[in-house]
């Protein structure tokens, strides 16, 4: 395969768009701007900390309502007894 090789070969101008279309094809998308794709995660971070923590407690609170609905509400803590003198 080697000795078959020839440097001197040169590809044509069709040949190399169709082996360029082919190998754009063939990548993942996420990729192509990889660098957009890393000043956008170095600026949003915090955001997307905030975003994550913010959909945390929406679905704890939501949860939570759900085993209310389930359950009914919960019954609170007990009267205590008060003492009179007599």
């Amino acid at each position: 395969m080697l000795a078959s090789y020839d440097a001197n070969t040169a590809l044509g101008k069709e040949e190399r768009a169709a082996l360029e279309a082919k190998l754009d094809a063939c990548r993942d998308p996420s990729t192509k701007d990889m660098v957009g794709l890393n000043a956008k995660a170095k600026r949003g971070d915090e955001d997307e900390a905030e975003e994550k923590a913010k959909r945390r407690k929406l679905q704890r609170e939501a949860s939570a309502k759900e085993g209310e609905d389930l359950f009914g509400p919960a019954l609170g803590k007990p009267f205590a007894k008060v003492e009179t003198e007599v």
